[in-house]
């Protein structure tokens, strides 16, 4: 589901909508911390971080 979460993150992060791809990468890391999921939360964090630089740069 986390995967889910990132892959619709990824499409509005591509259309430019930052504030709604950081909400789908959210939901993926509350999920991967529940499962205590390291690999899975750090390529989230830096998917986070990419949308994090796009919306600083408006």
């Amino acid at each position: 589901m986390a995967n889910t979460y990132i892959n619709i993150g990824e499409v509005y992060h591509k259309q430019g909508d930052q504030q709604e791809a950081m909400k789908y990468f959210s939901l993926a890391l509350k999920l991967q911390e529940d499962l205590e999921d390291q690999e899975g939360m750090a390529a989230t964090y830096i998917s986070m971080s990419g949308s994090r630089i796009a919306i600083q740069a408006i």
